[in-house]
């Protein structure tokens, strides 16, 4: 008994056959194409803090930091991407403003 395949069914394996080597094709590119690495953190500007070092450095939530930033109650130096860099100055002023008026850091 001969087995006979059906133009139908003949169809649908060239068209896996084709789909397949679409995606070699894709994944042959993704991983030829070179990538860019990242550079890490940049040093931040001229008398600036980064929020994460502000908040380390003063015990002085991350949230905080960016609320009083959004606020302008601190001057911000660079907003990136992923960092944003406040002016230090302008913080340690802010603080001193608000402990001598005896005020909470929230």
């Amino acid at each position: 008994m001969r087995n006979v395949i059906g133009v139908k069914t003949l169809e649908i394996i060239a068209a896996k056959i084709l789909e397949q080597k679409q995606v070699d094709k894709l994944m042959n590119e993704v991983e030829n194409t070179p990538t860019q690495k990242r550079n890490g953190k940049q040093p931040p500007p001229k008398g600036g803090i980064s929020i994460r070092a502000a908040s380390r450095k003063y015990g002085i939530l991350h949230g905080t930091l960016s609320k009083w930033a959004a606020k302008g109650k601190v001057k911000i130096l660079e907003l990136t991407k992923n960092w944003l860099y406040l002016d230090e100055k302008s913080l340690i002023g802010f603080l001193s403003s608000r402990r001598s008026n005896g005020e909470t850091m929230r």
